[in-house]
Parts: C-alpha cells; structure tokens; sequence
C-alpha cells in the first residue's frame, strides 16, 4: 500500500520514499528491506515464510505490482 499510496503515507508521516511518481521509479533497496523485516517479523508463526525477492522486476509501478502480487500468491503460510 505504501508503494502505490505515498502521498497518502507521506501525510500520516510516514518517510521512506517506496516509490517516486515524479520520475516512475521505485527505491529497490528500501522496498527488499521493508520486506525481509516483514518476513522476519512472521517467521516464528510462519516457518516457511519465503518470498522469491530475486523474482521482483522493479522497471515500474505496474510491473514490479504484477512480480510481486505473483511472489504473494506462493507464499507458504502454513502455521507451526
């Protein structure tokens, strides 16, 4: 939400720049730590929470949407 939203999250205070409309480009390196802090925060509930980040093409908001929308599809959210 915070990659296709930023002026929303900007306004809630929100600071790390996800995507930049002005230009179409997406900040790659913040959005793999937003991620991985993510999948490490469920791990303990979801062990073989993995998500294929090397799979994510970053070229635009509508393609890095498609990549990352088919990753969610295959993660594997079975409970210990």
């Amino acid at each position: 939400m915070m990659i296709n939203y930023p002026d929303y999250f900007e306004e809630l205070d929100f600071k790390i720049p996800f995507y930049n409309k002005e230009n179409n480009t997406l900040n790659q390196e913040a959005i793999l730590q937003a991620i991985e802090t993510i999948l490490a925060n469920w791990r303990s509930k979801y062990p073989e929470l993995k998500m294929k980040t090397d799979k994510l093409k970053f070229e635009n908001l509508m393609v890095f949407n498609q990549s990352y929308t088919t990753e969610i599809e295959f993660l594997n959210l079975e409970t210990k």
